[in-house]
């Protein structure tokens, strides 16, 4: 039975066709290749330096009436010379960043043939004075951007007697005013350093900037009301410690919330030498290490044992930004920026 029916459907019955093949996908589009991040190594960045603002009272002014029938006659200024920057002082409200310094941290894995190119660019305003110089020459003229390049961290090295400049060197050419040039005495207060930075074939153990005409506006201020002096912040950034100088006692607060007011009148005065104290802790948590915090306490001890400002408190991390930016390639591990700020102005009556 079964070879008849086989028979049968071999005679009667038509094969069906096979099924059509399905086209192969089509390929994917091509995916544009991103360039590739810069790749770490294994250093750390520390950075320290004081930035002075004034206070909204003293940057207001009432013009005045001339006083001739006739005006003077115009008087055009001289154009500086290229390798000198724009004079110090103006309008109150500009701001000064006096000697940030940056620090490189070498780790157990650092390559020592890494050349790290580091660039400081300041929100507003201009630089005034960058150490070191190529070939340890004049000051360029400047913009709101620098950059070291070839920067070489020779890990355990010291640099040579000599390596910080003279104050009538080429480098510190035209660097006048309160200021002066920043970079002549780096060693009165520099202490231990990690390490010698070759920048370019210029030996030393930190880089070195400061700017000014920074239109950055205070962050905190202090009013006066008829319960007593009251801290205000108007920011959206929290701040650690603060202290306030009323020209005859010093206050204090270890932290000041996001929008919030302080009352002042409450806080115990404190004698300025508990300041040196209490700043060298809060640059550390920041943080600096010990020899660092040491280095910012002693090249500010006069201004913190002789008060000329009327707050005196550090940028939280997030804002640092806000001010003065940093970036290195490759980039660092880590990079902690510890910078004070005082508002300067008469005390609160």
């Amino acid at each position: 039975m079964s070879v008849v029916l086989l028979a049968l459907f071999a005679c009667g019955s038509p094969v069906p066709p096979p099924p059509a093949e399905e086209p192969p996908p089509a390929a994917p589009p091509p995916v544009a290749q991103l360039p590739d991040a810069p790749v770490g190594a294994d250093y750390a960045v520390h950075e320290w330096g004081l930035i002075s603002l004034t206070s909204g009272a003293l940057s207001t002014s009432t013009p005045t009436a001339p006083v001739a029938a006739t005006p003077p006659k115009p008087v055009v200024p001289k154009p500086p010379a290229p390798h000198q920057n724009p004079p110090e002082g103006g309008h109150p409200q500009l701001t000064i960043i006096k000697k940030p310094i940056v620090y490189f941290h070498p780790g157990p894995t650092f390559d020592a043939a890494t050349r790290i190119t580091a660039t400081v660019t300041v929100a507003s305003g201009a630089l005034r004075e960058v150490w070191p110089t190529p070939d340890r020459g004049a000051q360029p003229s400047h913009t709101s951007t620098w950059t070291w390049s070839d920067v070489q961290v020779q890990a355990g090295a010291t640099c040579d007697l000599g390596w910080a400049p003279a104050a009538d060197a080429p480098v510190c050419t035209g660097l006048t005013g309160p200021v002066g040039c920043e970079a002549a005495e780096l060693t009165r207060y520099l202490g231990d350093v990690p390490g010698c930075l070759d920048v370019g074939g210029v030996a030393t153990p930190v880089l070195l900037y400061n700017a000014q005409g920074l239109t950055v506006p205070p962050p905190l201020s202090v009013e006066q009301g008829p319960d007593g002096r009251t801290l205000v912040n108007d920011t959206d950034w929290a701040f650690g410690d603060v202290w306030v100088w009323t020209g005859d006692s010093l206050l204090h607060v270890t932290s000041v919330a996001a929008h919030a007011r302080v009352h002042l009148r409450a806080i115990d005065t404190e004698a300025l030498l508990t300041l040196l104290t209490g700043v060298h802790a809060a640059a550390m948590a920041q943080g600096l290490d010990s020899d660092e915090a040491n280095a910012f306490v002693e090249a500010w001890q006069p201004i913190l044992e002789a008060p000329t400002w009327e707050i005196l408190s550090f940028y939280p991390p997030e804002a640092v930004d806000r001010v003065s930016q940093l970036t290195f390639v490759p980039p660092p591990r880590e990079v902690k920026r510890a910078l004070a700020f005082t508002i300067d102005g008469p005390p609160a009556k």
